[in-house]
């Protein structure tokens, strides 16, 4: 066991995303060692997973997520953060939480700097009653999301490729927001996002004023212009220089409302893709305990 670890003593349940590569008994043999004890978990299916985790809070102080922001979401859900600290080894796709708390992302990498791991407190969110800890989005960032879950090789993995191959089909949005009462955007939109993090779909840092520990939504909107328009955009946004366009809107809110007269298909969440609706409400969930490089929290 490494003793400088700060939670050397502590039982860890280790939860693994069904699209991580098998992991070898030595890297496991070295994960385990930083811990009082750890057992690993491969769910068979996501009501699996939320069963082990609703049936954990008891037996495991820490949940180490194997897996990327999907994985991160769905244990979320179940996760007891009054009492549970959450550990992410990112080995997903996009990795945005992962990179919002500057974990490292190489496995050599992140076992070397485990041992200096701290407790930070993120903020937790709910979109219509489930929670989130990175992004909420609607309209281009769904879609884009819906293109990728239903593509193979690169198409599924890059985000950019995905929203290339998405803009000729893409719709606009009718929306009203309303963030902490006073209207953000009214009429039509490309996209509106709720960050938590700064980063989504695998490094585009959409909200580059994002914290995750302010009590605060980054909410940025790209408003109706033309298609092509839209496309010129996309050097800006991932160059981080989109927030002045005068297209683009960007505020700080602690509560979110987004209506439509016509039902929004889908909403992202973390990466998950959730059930339309013609109404959501967006809102501070509490405070979540996360292992990361950092001071540890009073």
């Amino acid at each position: 066991m490494n003793a400088t670890a700060r939670f050397a003593d502590q039982r860890c349940l280790g939860i693994v995303s069904p699209s991580v590569p098998s992991l070898s008994d030595a890297c496991l043999g070295r994960l385990g060692g930083f811990f009082g004890e750890l057992t690993v978990v491969l769910p068979r299916s996501v009501k699996h997973l939320h069963e082990v985790v609703a049936l954990s809070g008891e037996a495991y102080p820490l949940i180490l997520v194997i897996g990327g922001d999907g994985t991160v979401n769905q244990v979320v859900q179940h996760l007891d953060i009054e009492s549970q600290t959450l550990a992410v080894l990112p080995s997903g796709t996009g990795n945005d939480l992962a990179r919002g708390l500057g974990l490292p992302r190489r496995m050599g990498s992140y076992l070397q700097a485990l041992p200096g791991f701290a407790v930070r407190e993120i903020d937790v969110w709910r979109v219509n009653g489930r929670r989130f800890v990175n992004s909420a989005g609607f309209g281009l960032d769904a879609q884009v999301l819906t293109t990728m879950k239903s593509a193979r090789g690169r198409l599924a993995r890059n985000y950019v490729l995905a929203f290339i191959a998405t803009l000729p089909r893409l719709r606009l949005l009718r929306i009203r927001a309303e963030g902490d009462g006073a209207a953000l955007v009214d009429g039509d939109a490309w996209w509106l996002v709720a960050m938590n993090s700064p980063f989504v779909g695998g490094g585009i840092r959409i909200a580059p004023k994002a914290r995750l520990d302010d009590g605060k939504l980054d909410i940025v909107a790209i408003h109706a212009c033309p298609r092509w328009e839209l496309a010129l955009k996309l050097p800006k946004v991932l160059a981080g220089k989109h927030l002045n366009d005068r297209r683009v809107s960007f505020h700080q809110a602690e509560c979110l409302k987004v209506e439509s007269p016509d039902r929004i298909a889908a909403v992202e969440a973390d990466g998950e893709l959730l059930p339309g609706s013609r109404r959501f409400e967006l809102a501070h969930a509490g405070r979540l305990r996360i292992l990361c490089a950092g001071a540890d929290t009073p």
